[in-house]
């Protein structure tokens, strides 16, 4: 079973790097998704509002100030944002954070979960995109910085204001919705101008938030 194997090699990879499995609420009577939509439900013995969880950051990182360092969750999500190539109602989100630590080990620990995980399923560190063979091994990704990709293909800067962004973004046939954030604006255009146009795996850096 695929499904078996990825979740085994996901979690033996933090495990082997001392971090501890935790399992959050996923229904509260309180809402902390931020610009996510949840899904909305009615708490009979409570007479309350429930909600089913977009995202398990807040719990764990009460669990970062209760005293734990090293703690991750792999378990479901739930947004009631459509159902597209980009979005499911409910799908898994692999979270985790230590406490001290540098951006750089975390990669090294998330590059070598892509390739346990390649090897779990076809013995050997690589997957297919449309029939061409992708290497995903810890030393086969690239590091790209989204801002200098985007400013030197369309002369557009990242760090400007949202209203410029937004302007831009029409004259290059993005649409954005009138009451998009700074942050959704940005990743249309690294969508768009960045990541399509990465084949081979590709970590990207330089974004402004």
């Amino acid at each position: 079973n695929n499904q078996t194997k990825v979740l085994k090699a996901v979690r033996t990879v933090l495990w082997e790097n001392n971090f501890n499995e935790f399992n959050t609420p996923i229904l509260s009577t309180q809402y902390n998704g931020g610009a996510a939509t949840p899904f909305e439900t009615q708490i009979r013995s409570l007479n309350k509002k429930g909600y089913l969880r977009v995202s398990s950051d807040i719990q764990l990182k009460m669990l970062i100030a209760a005293g734990q360092t090293k703690i991750f969750e792999l378990g479901s999500q739930f947004r009631n944002e459509g159902l597209d190539n980009e979005h499911l109602p409910e799908f898994s989100m692999l979270e985790v954070y230590e406490i001290e630590t540098k951006p750089e080990k975390l990669l090294k620990i998330a590059l070598e979960i892509f390739e346990r995980v390649a090897i779990a399923i076809n013995q050997e560190a690589f997957f297919y995109n449309n029939d061409e063979k992708v290497n995903c091994s810890v030393k086969d990704w690239k590091q790209v910085n989204a801002r200098n990709v985007i400013l030197a293909e369309t002369q557009i800067d990242i760090l400007w204001e949202e209203k410029m962004l937004k302007q831009e973004c029409l004259k290059h046939k993005i649409t954005i919705e009138e009451n998009a954030s700074y942050a959704t604006v940005v990743n249309k255009l690294i969508e768009k101008f960045v990541l399509r146009k990465a084949v081979q795996p590709t970590i990207v850096d330089g974004l402004p938030y």
